[in-house]
């Protein structure tokens, strides 16, 4: 019960701090977990008030196949605590006249319940309801009947049956403790109802059977009641499901598409990332060595394009845009308008920042973006840290799974010999 009451009190205290930010998931999770708790309280307090109450008998078990058990605190005199006791409740026993008494009533629910729709034991001609249990009654039942291919074990009318009708003896033994009793009734059974396609089915089948003019092959009948057949094997309609599968694959080309796109954009945003401390680092010393950033940007192009041909450089977005940014200048494009260009191509913060401070370079000096540099560079570095940290925490949560599977397998390969060496 005390947790009910701190599910109520952690219950009003969260409806109080949402009663601002109020929407419709946050009251339906309230609403479900304050239904829950009440139906679980209302529970708990009838366990709570049957576990108070003295017991002086259980009753017996009354299904026969199933094993019954039922846990007891028990308090004995002089002894503070209480006991737990688990006790297997044995069956009921019947008397024989009550066990009379309970086969005659279940001989005469019988008669009803397992006709089913059909309407007396002389006109069965559909499916018989063979009860193995009846509602409300002790008692087991088993089936058998003398023909099953007239009536099968089920209760199911056999095929082929003559019009006038075949009979039947069905048998069931009925146990009810350590007695039992026999049930017995002749049925007639006869055929059920069959559809003009069933029929016609069937007809055709028993045509196709019973030709044997060729060895290799069967002829197909040629009229029915006088009609003219024309036979044509089923198409099994291969080309809508071949269109249907393209559809299906074109759908998850594009959503392939789609996720290499955003997966590219991802690894380059990453990549940009990286190059960034790099990049701003080596524009310090080249300013700082009395170049221009214009002179700048041509030695850093100029540096990674020998590097690329000398294959001694992978492919870096950073280093790209800014051989792009180059030629653009070499291309006639105003220098300011090259640099405005760089940040929006790379398209990360810290790029547009730093195409900012090369604009307002052009109007203030070297003087003036060194230390603005240096200061980017040493924020750069530290986010650079950062995103190494985070890359370690992904590449160690990959690496749970392994690790557990390694670990259920060494577990196996322990508790496997353990377990067999009981027996």
């Amino acid at each position: 019960m005390w947790v009910h009451i701190l599910v109520w009190i952690g219950l009003a205290a969260g409806a109080w701090m949402l009663r601002k930010k109020r929407t419709r998931l946050n009251t339906a999770v309230l609403v479900l977990l304050a239904t829950g708790n009440l139906l679980g309280n209302i529970l708990s307090f009838a366990e709570c008030r049957d576990a108070q109450a003295e017991e002086t008998q259980v009753a017996r078990n009354e299904d026969q196949d199933t094993a019954y058990t039922e846990k007891f605190h028990v308090s004995v005199e002089g002894e503070s605590g209480e006991r737990t006791v688990q006790l297997s409740i044995p069956d009921r026993i019947y008397s024989e006249e009550e066990s009379e008494r309970i086969f005659r009533e279940a001989m005469e629910e019988l008669d009803t319940v397992i006709l089913g729709e059909n309407p007396s034991f002389d006109n069965i001609s559909q499916k018989m309801e063979l009860v193995t249990e009846l509602p409300g009654s002790p008692v087991k039942i088993q089936w058998n009947t003398s023909e099953p291919t007239v009536l099968d074990w089920e209760g199911n009318p056999g095929d082929n049956l003559p019009e006038y009708g075949s009979e039947a003896v069905l048998e069931a033994l009925m146990k009810l403790g350590s007695f039992t009793k026999e049930y017995v009734r002749l049925v007639k059974v006869y055929p059920g109802e069959v559809s003009q396609e069933e029929q016609f089915q069937r007809q055709m089948q028993e045509a196709v059977e019973a030709d044997d003019t060729d060895s290799r092959y069967v002829t197909l009948p040629e009229y029915w009641e006088g009609k003219k057949l024309t036979w044509k094997k089923s198409t099994e309609h291969t080309g809508i499901l071949i269109l249907g599968l393209s559809a299906v694959a074109a759908a998850l080309l594009g959503m392939k598409k789609r996720q290499d796109k955003a997966l590219a954009r991802e690894v380059r945003e990453e990549q940009l990332a990286l190059d960034y401390p790099e990049l701003v680092s080596k524009m310090i010393l080249l300013l700082g060595a009395g170049l221009n950033t214009r002179r700048t940007f041509e030695r850093i192009a100029a540096d990674y394009s020998r590097e690329q041909k000398e294959g001694k450089a992978k492919k870096r977005c950073a280093y790209e845009e800014a051989v792009h940014t180059y030629y653009e200048m070499e291309g006639g494009v105003p220098e300011a308008q090259a640099y405005e260009n760089f940040g929006e191509r790379c398209a990360a913060p810290s790029y547009r920042a730093l195409s900012v401070l090369l604009v307002q370079n052009l109007k203030k000096g070297n003087s003036y973006l060194l230390p603005l540099l240096e200061k980017e560079a040493a924020e750069a570095f530290e986010d650079r840290r950062r995103a190494a940290k985070i890359a370690g925490e992904k590449a160690s949560t990959k690496l749970l799974l392994p690790m557990a599977m390694t670990l259920g397998v060494v577990l196996t390969i322990i508790i496997v010999p353990a377990f067999y060496s009981f027996y």
